[in-house]
């Protein structure tokens, strides 16, 4: 009998959930499961990755993670794999008075694992109603929008389902309310009024993405770029 194999692990901070889990490295039968799915829908990648994301971590529950925090987990299990660093040559077209461009090659490098948030995670998760009803509210799952996708064709109910969802608690004056069905919520986010939907959107909007941001400087006509990749798994999954 050969000897078992132990896969590399390592652990990684998840800055949503604010807490530590282990990810181990993809084996050779992963690695060919991707190369094989090259072509693949949007749907039917994301759903691959995310097996893979739930067999590569430990520690955690992953469908209750948000996608902010399954990027990092994915980030960190192919950084363990194979490296995140990736090698490109850019062309610097700033065009000189004559108008001709530069046309320098510029060897870069650019590191996944330099990651960064674009906006600090929201410690104060409260919308409040009036003077003495609030609801505290959390940032979506993964397991949430998947199970949000039965409604997507009708945006008016998929909304309202989604902030719904979206309330983990109720505060009326000294009263906490935590023990309410999914229909329950959802009939009394109805009832909310009308101005709270701008409240909602707006912690929405403060949900922070993972980017990478990088400069290129050309040494011949000292032109200096700025740019932020935001889409990282298409950057990084097929080199």
């Amino acid at each position: 009998m050969l000897p078992k194999i132990m896969p590399l692990t390592k652990k990684v901070h998840l800055p949503i959930a604010d807490k530590e889990v282990k990810v181990s490295a993809f084996k050779i039968a992963e690695e060919k499961l991707l190369l094989l799915h090259k072509s693949a829908t949007e749907e039917e990648l994301e759903n691959i990755l995310f097996e893979i994301i739930k067999d590569k971590t430990t520690g955690i529950e992953v469908e209750t993670l948000t996608m902010t925090d399954l990027t990092v987990l994915l980030i960190n299990i192919i950084d363990l794999s194979r490296g995140m660093k990736r090698e490109f040559t850019y062309k610097c077209n700033k065009k000189n008075e004559e108008g001709k461009p530069c046309g320098t090659l510029i060897e870069l490098e650019v590191n996944a694992l330099d990651y960064k948030l674009t906006k600090e995670v929201q410690k104060n998760r409260l919308i409040k109603v009036d003077n003495t009803l609030a609801c505290e509210v959390e940032y979506p799952s993964y397991g949430m929008m998947k199970e949000l996708l039965k409604y997507k064709d009708n945006i008016g109910e998929y909304l309202i389902r989604f902030y719904s969802k979206l309330i983990k608690a109720v505060y009326h004056n000294d009263e906490v309310y935590t023990d309410f069905t999914e229909d329950e919520i959802y009939e009394w986010t109805l009832e909310l009024p009308h101005k709270t939907l701008k409240a909602f959107e707006d912690f929405i909007e403060s949900i922070p993405d993972v980017i990478i941001e990088y400069d290129v400087a050309c040494p011949k006509c000292g032109t200096s770029d700025h740019y932020i990749v935001s889409n990282i798994l298409d950057f990084f999954i097929f080199d």
